[in-house]
């Protein structure tokens, strides 16, 4: 190529040229004297291109062709002109590494020739040093490229490159397009001196560069002038999200165009730099209406992003997704389509209550968002135009300030005019709600450039000194005001009027002033606009005109329907516009340059065609979109439709387009945009006929009960009652009526008109036939009681849920109307509540069950626990409540079932059970969106933890956690129920300003009490003195304990039923117990009835639930006992309070009781028994975390903890002494250690010299089958020492295993002496070297919960552990425990920081190698299986006996089976909580695939939603489902019959789970394998129940059903 001239041969390729693309990376870079000739022609043909005002944008080696013979160069063309009118030439790709960095969509730059110029910079770069110019794996990584990194000069790959030919394509890579050649002509200019000193010289010599470089068009500077302070707050706000990881709200301000978008794109680079995204959507002042719109625009464009990146990280986004929202993805997908196009098409959801609908929606966007605006990828959106923005974009927005999770970082920037905004612009007002919530937004005001920036622009733009381009500046700067937008189409106006131009021969640009000065200008911008689009051709004006009213945004498919034209038509009619920079366009999407040009183009259309323009746009819509094409574009159908609406006259039009707005309500209600629904259902209602309530009743109800919905869900009260009153005056149905009631009820419970609401429920049902009074008598509601008792009779209630479908359609009414009455009956007669739940009951239990009989079972089931002390019978109920919501899959009651349960569950279950079960009632109802429930779930939950024992700074922080959620959701009331909670914990940790109020710098009593007026929510009041009630009376204020406790008694009903009655009964009667002494001789008599109430109410409790309630009545019952003198009962009820607090680690109890129990022997003169007592209530507060309880109880007792107490009873036997005294010492000493090594080692040394052992051991257990070694202890010589390790115990284990077993499965202690042990304990006795002659091992124990076993050996006595020093370790193994738990915590504590911070360093690593291992696990294991499938099918072939082939033929299709599983469950990341739905759904669908069954014709429903198992125990459920599917596809449906197959998994109330497979077909045969004894099938079957620990149950009434039961802990499966 050196020898041919470089100044011929360049093409624009036409259809027939043919010639090979341009290959850059050959093995070998070019010599100059190949490469300078073909740049000259590349450069030179790219020349010609810019100058007919054309980009090619597509430059790329693929588009660069050489024809082999003749060396021409010739170009594919990109997007500009020639390529949009030839269809016939070759359409290239883009590739990401020929970008440049203003074509990666991620700065605000457009892009131009010179883009082109950074392009062949990168193609010039490959040739010189055969070495790409980056290397970046998806479209991400090369944006951040072209942006953010800078390249390797050429002349450091290829050091025979001249310095000067170096510069050049550094030049040409420059970042910014201004630092670049202007122009192809300048680089052609210095290329060809290159060339000339090369011919010449053979060398090439420096030279200044671009001299030659001006370009004749007018493009402005890509820097932004006059807002460096703007910027840099902006850069720094964005900085403080990346630090703090919490979401930022920035608002900025100005007139349009004054350069909001222009200031918010200078984030693009470091949003790049930290590989963030950056989404934006703009609100249309035309299509408001449309709710979501914008931010619906923004995340399409952050799907569209995504979709350009590899496979891998797709996957690992849809990963994500579908991780952050569950099941609940079709809701993401209703809003943003494309969501689809990552995470695949979503199941349908169950409709919500509409409040509940809101919430959910919000919550399940905010997990969506924060998939985003995570710490790794921060995300930037910006919303432009926040004066047009509707209320539910408004509360989307809000919401996700809140974001989910420790890290989102999440910088939202709004950008609105504010002289279109004043005090009272629903934008303020929206802004001011946010600011309460704690949200407060920094705003940057942008104000106009001031003349000297219209200069620098000017100066840089023209390459002249400011003083030059003065006069120019003034003048431009007088017509614009300094308004950005306005300055540049100003300027651009003038250079295509011709006012302003270059002179070519003398490079510069030229102008006349005078001219300029007498030409009379517009100084509206708007104005102007006008003039520029009417100086387009009129095809491209009237396509324009269109897509105004189409919106700022428009897609080219639409334009073309609206247009009547082809796409093709379309955007060469568009081109003009294109060229122009009035329009940008990416893809088929296009948008308008600002919304100053839209408005332009929206006024090109006369006002008084408006209307039918609309109506032509929205009818053209309608008639040609396919259903789903009108279902995703149904609001701006209706809206143009709307607007063009005086422009339908036809009837049937008319009632077509009502009927189009009635679902755009319904759409946007659904999506709870109330406000833009009521809008459509207006617009459908004035579509009406003046009669429609006649001839059309159904539409007419609709639109009509809709919007009265809508407005009141908006707060529009008022017009919702309006509307009410005419749908009650036109309803022609009972359905219709009872539907509007309910509405009508809400509405007047919303505005606190209990008694109206109540009144107009009752009203409704008394038009039903059903009378109810306001105020029932106590006969009436016991009455109506007994009749569901009576109805029920000898039946189960747990089968109740079994009952036959309600079918009577007047019964379902009353059901309806009785339900909808819940909260007007409640808040207003307790008696009408009780009564109104009765009756649905036994309307449920006389005419059969409906979804309303959820609500009637569950809130009977809390009655019955809390009104009629039926304790096991109120949780049947709620769990036959739990099972009919199953059945009917009712999302409805979904939350009130759980809730219910969760209390009723209170009096029959241990607490631990209790807490564990409403923890997932929680974060179920908060995914459900019942946020209602949710709040007073977490409520509860505080009430229930503070009652554990819990460590009070633990039970502080989680209140504090749940205070902070009831607060963002904004259920104040319930945030002022946890608050006295939240003192009551502080009061206790001494950290409030006394020990006889809650006060503190966040709370204060007298403004708290301040607000308790008679609307004051009574649980609210009921609720804060309880608090003080227990605060005073552990404080030992007794006195005022009591008079907190006669504050809360009027109220006691707000808590029937929940833990603050036990609190109140248990606390009011300690106080009143401890002020009896102190009290009149009448008051006496009264407190000892009140007292023996107290009693007989915990003693009731205690029946039902022991565990949870027994301690309380046994420390209460000794008070009472010693009130009447009989001090050996009080005696034993203080040992029975003591005793079974500690055995069921209530540490609050059995602090109180100890301190009771000292209180009552120093009253009795036994001050030493008195100070051991109060002793044991020291250290048992002081593990409860009660650090001011701890210092009154020191400051009152100063000389208490030095004192060596002997026990003083009579005789004081030297046995009994030594007993008291190791109990001490041991207390003592275990209390005060809390490092666990110290604590194990304290531990052993004390155990061991209190027992007289001479070796012993500590061992945690680490399942069913290991244990660990954590400490050893031997004597040696006259000391003890003692090992503290952490290891496995090893089979050779000098241990007898089988005690330790024994110990750990039955929790009992065991106390041996060797020579009478039998076998198989004295077979392991004889093993150990160190022949012991006494064994003693203990279990440690807290709560339930198995802590470890403690073994000690005696080798020189037998019968060396005495049943008394078994009871004396067994105090201090109770204690152990404690500290134990606490030493473990405070050490986990330790370690968590720098544990985290080496977790953090290896979770990059850690990540990329398990999925090496998951890869290489499911490789192995599947090849080895399909081998082995292989060799029996191989196997089988060869066998001509027919069952034997069978049999072989059936282990083939198992083992097959197995390689499924392994494939399926090894695509899980997380092996230890395998998603079982989604496992059991892949493996019948291949099932089905393997049997060659329809699932159309064999239906399989699988019910297993929320269940996860760790991989073992998934994997033998997995090849039980395989084998019990198979038989029932083989067997159950013979000829191939339709039937049906049910999978259902649950977890039962005991935490069992149980794994039902069903089938509807012919029953168990003999020919059925599994029912056939001694066959594999059968065999097979129970081997993995087995290995499971489970249980097998097989029925054949109606098909085949096969339960297993079994626990899910991983230590149960086989080894």
């Amino acid at each position: 190529m050196a020898g041919v001239s470089p100044h011929h041969g360049s093409h624009v390729v036409t259809a027939g040229f043919r010639g090979e693309p341009l290959v850059t990376l050959t093995g070998e870079p070019w010599e100059l004297e190949q490469f300078l000739p073909f740049a000259l022609r590349v450069t030179k043909l790219l020349a010609r291109i810019h100058e007919h005002r054309f980009a090619h944008l597509n430059l790329q080696p693929r588009a660069i062709l050489i024809d082999p013979q003749t060396s021409e160069v010739s170009l594919v063309p990109g997007s500009y002109a020639i390529a949009e009118k030839d269809s016939s030439l070759p359409k290239l790709e883009p590739m990401p590494a020929y970008l440049a960095p203003e074509q990666t969509g991620r700065l605000r730059w457009p892009a131009d020739e010179r883009s082109d110029l950074y392009t062949l910079g990168v193609i010039f770069y490959e040739l010189l040093t055969d070495s790409p110019l980056f290397q970046a794996m998806d479209p991400l990584e090369w944006a951040h490229c072209h942006i953010a990194r800078w390249p390797i000069p050429p002349i450091v790959c290829n050091p025979r490159i001249p310095p000067i030919v170096n510069d050049i394509v550094l030049k040409l890579l420059a970042k910014s397009a201004d630092e670049r050649y202007q122009s192809a002509n300048g680089l052609y200019h210095d290329l060809e001196q290159c060339w000339l000193q090369l011919s010449v010289h053979a060398q090439i010599d420096a030279f200044p560069l671009g001299l030659q470089d001006r370009s004749g068009r007018l493009v402005f500077p890509q820097q932004l002038y006059g807002r460096t302070k703007e910027v840099a707050l902006l850069l720094e706000s964005f900085e403080e999200v990346l630090q703090t990881g919490q979401p930022s709200l920035m608002l900025i301000a100005g007139y349009s165009g004054v350069g909001k978008s222009a200031l918010v794109a200078e984030l693009h680079k470091p949003i790049i730099k930290h590989r963030g995204y950056f989404i934006s959507g703009k609100f249309d002042q035309y299509q408001r209406g449309i709710p979501y719109a914008t931010i619906v625009m923004a995340f399409r464009s952050l799907i569209q992003q995504l979709l350009t990146e590899s496979e891998s990280r797709i996957a690992r986004w849809r990963q994500k997704i579908l991780e952050a929202v569950g099941d609940y993805g079709y809701l993401i997908i209703d809003l943003i389509p494309q969501v689809a196009l990552i995470i695949g098409s979503q199941p349908v959801i169950e409709e919500l209550p509409v409040a509940e609908a809101q919430n959910r929606l919000h919550l399940v966007f905010q997990q969506f968002v924060s998939v985003f605006a995570s710490s790794e990828y921060p995300l930037v959106l910006f919303l432009d135009d926040l004066q047009w923005m509707d209320a539910a974009s408004f509360t989307l927005l809000a919401n996700l300030m809140t974001l989910p999770g420790e890290r989102n970082q999440l910088f939202i920037i709004g950008a609105y005019r504010d002289n279109e905004v004043g005090p009272t612009h629903p934008l303020m007002t929206m802004l001011e709600e946010l600011c309460a919530q704690g949200h407060v937004a920094k705003t940057i005001t942008l104000q106009p450039l001031e003349e000297q920036h219209v200069r620098q622009i000017l100066s840089d733009t023209m390459h002249y000194p400011e003083k030059h381009v003065a006069p120019l500046a003034r003048l431009v700067f007088a017509k614009t005001r300094g308004n950005p937008f306005f300055f540049f189409q100003f300027v651009t106006a003038l250079y295509q009027d011709g006012m302003l131009r270059f002179n070519p021969e003398e490079q510069c640009w030229v102008w006349n002033l005078e001219e300029l000065q007498a030409r009379q200008f517009t100084e509206n911008v708007v104005e102007l606009m006008i003039g520029e689009l009417q100086r387009l051709p009129l095809q491209t004006q009237r396509v324009l005109q269109l897509a105004g009213l189409l919106g700022n945004q428009f897609d080219l498919a639409s334009l073309s329907l609206v247009a009547q034209q082809s796409p093709a038509d379309t955007a060469a009619h568009l081109w003009p516009a294109l060229q122009v920079g009035l329009i940008i366009r990416r893809g088929t999407l296009y948008r308008f340059l600002h919304d100053r040009v839209q408005e332009a183009a929206y006024a090109l259309t006369p006002p008084e065609q408006l209307a039918e323009l609309h109506a032509h746009i929205g009818r053209l819509l309608y008639e040609h979109l396919a259903e789903d094409e009108l279902e995703e574009q149904l609001f701006a159908v209706t809206t143009h439709l709307n607007l063009g609406a005086s422009m339908l006259q036809n009837v049937d039009e008319r009632h077509k387009v009502a009927e189009l707005n009635l679902r755009a309500g319904i759409k946007a209600r659904a999506t709870t945009a109330y406000a833009e629904a009521c809008t459509y259902l207006s617009e459908g209602m004035m579509l009406l006929a003046a009669n429609s309530w006649t001839t059309d009743y159904q539409l007419t109800y609709d639109l009509y009960m809709y919007r009265a919905e809508c407005e009141y869900l908006s707060g529009n009260f008022a017009l919702a009652e309006q509307l009410l009153q005419i749908i009650f005056s036109h309803t022609k149905t009972s359905v219709d009526r009872v539907q509007a009631y309910a509405l009508n009820i809400y509405l007047y419970v919303t505005q606190g008109a209990i008694t109206l609401a109540r009144d107009t429920g009752l009203e409704s049902l008394t038009e039903l036939g059903v009378v109810l009074p306001a105020h029932p008598s106590d006969e009436m509601v016991q009455a109506a009681y007994q009749e569901v008792l009576d109805l029920v009779g000898d039946r189960p209630i747990e089968q109740l849920s079994e009952l036959p479908e309600l079918t009577d359609p007047q019964i379902q009414l009353v059901m309806r109307a009785l339900a909808v009455l819940d909260a007007a009956s409640f808040y207003t007669d307790s008696n009408l509540y009780t009564l109104r739940v009765c009756r649905m009951v036994a309307l449920s239990l006389r005419h059969g069950n409906s979804e309303d009989s959820i609500h009637a079972y569950s809130h009977f089931g809390y009655l019955m626990s809390s009104i009629f002390h039926r304790y096991q019978d109120g949780y049947a109920f709620t769990n036959v409540a739990y099972d009919l919501c199953v059945r009917l899959n009712s999302a409805r009651y979904r939350g009130q079932v759980h809730y219910f349960r969760g209390l009723s569950a209170l009096w029959v279950r241990p607490l631990s059970m209790v807490i564990a079960l409403q923890r997932d009632v929680l974060q179920m109802l908060i995914r459900n969106g019942e946020l209602a429930y949710a709040s007073m779930c977490s409520n509860y939950l505080v009430s229930n933890v503070l009652a554990t024992g819990l460590l009070l700074e633990d039970v502080a922080q989680e209140a504090q956690e749940h205070l902070a959620f009831v607060q963002q959701v904004k259920f104040d009331d319930v945030a002022d129920l946890i608050r006295p909670v939240i003192q009551v914990t502080k009061l206790l940790r001494g950290l409030t300003y006394t020990s006889t109020k809650l006060d503190d710098d966040t709370f204060s009593e007298d403004h708290f009490e301040a607000t308790f007026t008679p609307e004051r929510m009574p649980l609210v009041i009921c609720r804060y003195y309880i608090a003080k009630l227990m605060a005073h009376c552990i404080m030992g204020d007794f006195a005022m304990a009591h008079a907190a406790a006669v504050q809360a008694q009027p109220l006691l009903w707000s808590i029937a039923g929940f833990q603050e009655m036990h609190n109140y009964t248990y606390f009011a009667a300690l106080a009143l117990a401890s002020i009896y002494d102190d009290a009149a001789p009448k008051e006496r008599a009264q407190y000892l009835e009140t007292l023996q109430g107290y009693l007989d109410q915990l003693m009731e409790w205690t029946e039902s639930n022991q565990e949870t309630f027994g301690c309380t009545a046994a420390l209460v019952s000794a008070e009472l006992s010693r009130i009447r003198e009989d001090d050996l009962v009080a005696m034993r009820s203080y040992e029975q309070a003591i005793e079974s607090a500690r055995t069921y680690g209530f540490v609050q109890h059995q602090a109180l009781a100890n301190e009771f129990a000292a209180r009552f022997y120093q009253k009795r003169k036994f001050a030493t028994i008195a100070a051991t007592y109060l002793r044991e209530a020291h250290i048992c507060y002081a593990l409860w975390g009660a650090d001011g309880k701890v210092r009154q109880i020191t400051e009152q007792n100063p000389h208490l903890l030095d004192q060596k107490p002997i026990l003083e009873l009579e005789p004081p036997t030297p046995a009994h002494r030594l007993d008291v005294f190791a109990s001490i010492k041991a207390s003592q000493a275990i209390s005060g250690e809390l490092t666990l090594d110290m604590l194990l080692d304290t531990l052993m040394r004390v155990t061991m010299e209190q027992a007289g052992a001479d070796y012993g051991a500590f061992l945690s257990c680490i399942s069913s089958r290991q244990f660990q070694i954590d400490a050893e202890a031997w004597v040696e010589g006259q000391r003890i020492q003692v090992h503290t390790s952490s290891q496995l115990v090893p089979n050779e284990a000098d241990l007898p295993m089988s005690i330790i077993t024994y110990v750990q499965r039955t929790r009992e202690a065991l106390v041996l002496d060797v020579s009478r042990a039998s076998s198989p304990i004295a077979e392991d006795l004889a093993r150990i070297t160190r022949d012991p002659k006494s064994v003693l091992c203990l279990p440690i124990m807290r709560q339930a919960e198995l802590l470890g076993v403690l073994y000690l050996e005696n080798r020189l006595m037998a019968g060396a552990f005495t049943p008394d020093r078994l009871d004396m370790l067994q105090i201090l193994g109770a204690q152990a425990a404690i500290s134990l738990e606490n030493a473990r915590l405070y050490t986990n504590l330790r370690h968590e920081n720098a544990e985290r911070r080496r977790a953090e360093a290896r979770i990059m690593a850690a990540l990329a190698e398990k999925e090496l291992l998951l890869g290489e696990i499911h490789h192995r294991v599947k090849n080895n299986l399909q081998v082995i499938s292989s060799l029996f099918s191989l196997q089988a072939d060869g066998v001509k006996d027919p069952e034997a082939r069978n049999l072989l033929r059936a282990s083939e299709s198992r083992v097959r089976a197995m390689a499924l599983i392994h494939q399926r469950l090894y695509r899980f990341n997380n092996l230890e909580e395998i998603n079982f739905a989604e496992y059991t759904r892949d493996l019948v669908a291949a099932l089905y695939q393997a049997h060659g069954v329809d699932d159309e014709t064999i239906i399989c429903q699988i019910d297993s939603a929320g269940i996860s198992l760790g991989i073992n125990i998934a994997v033998s459920c997995g090849l039980l489902i395989n084998e019990l599917v198979a038989n029932a596809l083989r067997h159950a449906f013979p000829d191939s019959n339709t039937g049906q197959i049910l999978i259902h998994f649950q977890q039962e109330a005991d935490g069992k789970y149980r794994l039902t497979v069903e089938d509807n077909g012919i029953g168990v045969s003999d020919e059925a394998l599994i029912e056939r004894p001694g066959h594999l099938g059968l065999v097979l079957v129970r081997e993995l129940v087995e290995q499971i620990g489970g249980t097998l149950e097989i029925s054949s009434d109606h098909g085949t059903a096969v339960i297993v039961r079994f626990r899910n802990v991983e230590s149960t499966v086989s080894e």
